[in-house]
């Protein structure tokens, strides 16, 4: 029986965050996870990021309600 092989899509969210602010524009993670797997099915994506305060996860939320509406876990 061979492995089953999976495809994880890991996203830094401190790092997204910055690119995001630098050139004034969100990316479309969907987009960049088909480009990221070389046309393989994603099996899971992550976002990670700290979440220091309560300011911080409140200017987060939007961001973390559309994650898990599109199927990403956080």
């Amino acid at each position: 029986m061979s492995p089953q092989k999976q495809t994880f899509f890991l996203i830094d969210g401190s790092h997204y965050d910055r690119l995001r602010s630098v050139f004034e524009t969100p990316f479309d993670l969907r987009k960049l996870a088909d480009l990221a797997s070389d046309g393989l099915a994603v099996d899971q994506a992550i976002y990670y990021r700290d979440v220091r305060d309560d300011n911080e996860a409140e200017r987060q939320h939007s961001l973390f309600g559309w994650l898990r509406h599109n199927g990403f876990g956080h």
